[in-house]
């Protein structure tokens, strides 16, 4: 048994793993791999076609479509449907972005259905942990290798630095879940060991939005495995918390008590007038257009609001995003995904630690989205995922 607990043997045989790594690749895409253009490397056929195929294997095998399957899709719909209307040359994105969404929610139904979702989280865990490790690496030997992005951040080979977090708390999840069998000593050895790689990568990438929501990400884990609390953080709850705070950030603009944090400790350029004028300019482009938005743009983030510097920029908050793209009809369907992800779970009448690093989990992304937006991102959509599959992880134990 590995100390660190990079692979958690189980009793599933090499070629399983072997097969399973081979299903799990195309939803652990390195971004940092497409800046260096020579080599050609674009996943996106091969990502399309085999989610096509996930689908395919489990309408033909099983019969069915998975409930996750309906409500995730029908957020995206709207998605689609207003891109379509707005500028369809755009609409194969969300089909793109969507369809990616669909056949990660397929591969873990595949999974559950076998009862080897045990097997899955820990290929999950597997291949992410040494794509951050090789990430890690580039950090502090060659940070620039992958280039910058348009805002002068670096590309790391598993995404910009901005980004970081959201591979790192549900990869701190599936490390979590996936060493739930191991002895107490080992699990812990393995959640500290891997908790000191993330912090490191965040803090070699400076990367403050991250850096944050991941030490907020600990200290919810801390507080909800030793104190009792008379309520749990289920899904209803931590969206409710985030709309809260996202109400709190853009119409009474919060962040400007942090602002000394932010700058002097932090060390980080911020400026309330642009991101105010961000919001309000969105708020403005909501209010003309409500009902179903203006769609999506190649890169998943629709650059329609003017800042007070003149330039464009995407809405900068979750909420705004997904009304700015989708209209109002979108965030329904968003915050349906919520409700039946909450409903799944309600058979727990007592949450175990697994559970409420789940919950934890939740919460820090919703809070890392009040400044960013990710839900076409597979792996940050992942702790809402498995909500969908409690039943089933309950039953593997």
């Amino acid at each position: 048994m590995s100390t660190i607990g990079l692979i958690e043997r189980k009793h599933w045989s090499p070629p399983e793993y072997f097969l399973c790594g081979l299903m799990c690749l195309p939803f652990c895409e390195m971004e940092g791999l497409t800046a260096i253009h020579f080599l050609g490397i674009n996943g996106n056929v091969y990502t399309s076609i085999h989610c096509i195929f996930l689908l395919f294997v489990t309408i033909f095998l099983y019969r069915k479509i998975h409930r996750a399957c309906i409500v995730f899709g029908t957020f995206y719909a709207f998605l689609f449907i207003s891109t379509l209307l707005n500028h369809a040359d755009n609409a194969y994105i969300v089909l793109y972005y969507g369809g990616r969404i669909i056949g990660y929610i397929t591969l873990f139904d595949i999974y559950s259905s076998t009862k080897r979702l045990g097997l899955l989280i820990s290929t999950l865990k597997t291949i992410l942990g040494i794509e951050i490790i090789i990430t890690v690496l580039f950090q502090f030997v060659a940070q620039d290798f992958f280039g910058l992005t348009s805002s002068r951040n670096y590309v790391n080979l598993l995404t910009p630095d901005n980004s970081l977090g959201y591979y790192y708390i549900p990869f701190m999840l599936l490390v979590y879940l996936s060493g739930h069998q191991l002895r107490r000593k080992q699990r812990i050895r393995s959640f500290c060991f891997w908790t000191c790689i993330c912090i490191a990568s965040l803090v070699r990438a400076w990367a403050a939005n991250g850096m944050v929501c991941f030490l907020l990400f600990l200290i919810f884990v801390f507080l909800s495995t030793k104190i009792q609390f008379r309520f749990e953080l289920t899904p209803n709850i931590s969206l409710f918390l985030a709309f809260v705070l996202n109400i709190s950030v853009v119409f009474f603009h919060i962040q400007k008590l942090f602002s000394f944090f932010i700058e002097k400790v932090l060390g980080k350029a911020y400026s309330t007038s642009i991101r105010e004028s961000v919001y309000a300019s969105a708020i403005s482009n909501i209010i003309k257009n409500p009902i179903i938005g203006y769609g999506t743009a190649p890169t998943g983030r629709l650059a329609i609001n003017r800042g007070v510097n003149g330039l464009m920029y995407f809405s900068h908050n979750m909420f705004l995003e997904i009304v700015i793209q989708g209209g109002i009809l979108a965030l329904f369907a968003y915050i349906a995904i919520f409700v039946c992800a909450d409903r799944e779970i309600r058979f727990i009448h007592k949450p175990n630690d697994s559970i409420k690093v789940l919950f934890c989990a939740i919460l820090s992304l919703l809070i890392m989205q009040v400044a960013e937006f990710a839900v076409y991102n597979p792996i940050a959509n992942l702790p809402l995922i498995l909500c969908f599959f409690s039943k089933d992880l309950f039953k593997e134990k």
